[in-house]
């Protein structure tokens, strides 16, 4: 009986993770080494995912608050769960988000993600072949180049003369805000300016003040304002990022001219509703920052008029 529950036991192994020779990985020609080798389950490679999407270039983002990772690349963004099937591509080409089903969910194995080889395949477009026991991964041959010399002053003059005729005036419970806009171009992708366009929005000194004076005397107009400025540079980021799907936006509310006078410390407002499209990385270079969602860095309710 004993022997028998030996055998049983030896048999369910084989049938979900296979303890054979140790698979090798290959990326662009480099052998990646790993404290977490890949594994075989029920037909399925398993890879660790962060050592082999930084060896391509990609950026991983793990947040423990909702068990997800996302992974950052020139091509797209990626976002996986723990435990579910399903991958979402941000495809960046295209500008389209589709689903992807996965053979097998991401596990932790000794503090290390793994993921089914498909979703390095598929997620990133890389080209994957396996033989002897070697996965061999390499990188798309084409590839979306944010940055590229489309990006030039007199693309910077198309957008501010659209952005000055859409979105030159934020109309308010307050009254009407004119906005002028100042752009500039990265078209030489400097090494330490991380995106292809800084697009700030002035709002003038008397209307600062009157929107200051606002929060003193009719706090509840106020905050509505602020709403409605945020939400008009939300829509004002989204277009810009639909119709320029490779570029890398920073945008944010310019308030410089409070910067040599004496009554910024009264009237400034830290007022920024700063928005990107990138994940900059720490050192904030252009080739370090990846492509990334649309996201509010800081907005109206977590800054002081």
């Amino acid at each position: 009986m004993k022997k028998l529950g030996v055998f049983f036991i030896t048999t369910l192994l084989s049938a979900t993770t296979t303890l054979a020779t140790p698979i090798k990985i290959q990326v662009n020609g480099k052998e990646i080494l790993n404290k977490v080798a890949p594994i075989t389950q029920n037909g399925t490679t398993l890879v660790p995912l962060r050592v082999i999407s930084e060896e391509l270039g990609a950026f991983v983002e793990w947040s423990s608050a909702t068990n997800t990772i996302t992974i950052y690349s020139d091509l797209a963004n990626l976002q996986l769960s723990m435990g579910s099937l399903e991958m979402t591509k941000l495809d960046f080409a295209s500008n389209s988000e589709t689903q992807i089903t996965l053979t097998l969910a991401p596990i932790q194995i000794n503090s290390t993600t793994m993921v089914p080889l498909r979703a390095i395949s598929e997620g990133l477009g890389c080209n994957i072949n396996y033989a002897s026991g070697v996965i061999d991964i390499n990188s798309p041959t084409t590839t979306v180049q944010p940055g590229s010399p489309q990006f030039t002053e007199e693309t910077k003059l198309i957008i501010q003369n659209d952005l000055t005729n859409k979105y030159g005036i934020c109309q308010t419970v307050a009254g009407d805000i004119p906005l002028t806009f100042s752009l500039t171009v990265n078209e030489n992708k400097l090494k330490y300016y991380p995106c292809d366009f800084e697009i700030a929005a002035k709002l003038s000194e008397q209307d600062i003040a009157h929107l200051k004076n606002l929060t003193l005397t009719a706090p509840d107009t106020a905050v509505y304002v602020k709403k409605q400025l945020q939400s008009h540079m939300g829509q004002l980021a989204l277009e810009l990022i639909t119709t320029y799907p490779e570029a890398k936006f920073w945008g944010y509310y310019d308030l410089s001219h409070y910067e040599t006078t004496d009554t910024k410390q009264k009237l400034i407002t830290s007022f920024a509703c700063t928005w990107m499209n990138y994940m900059p990385d720490k050192d904030l270079t252009y080739a370090g920052s990846k492509k990334g969602l649309f996201t509010w860095f800081t907005s109206y309710d977590t800054e002081i008029w």
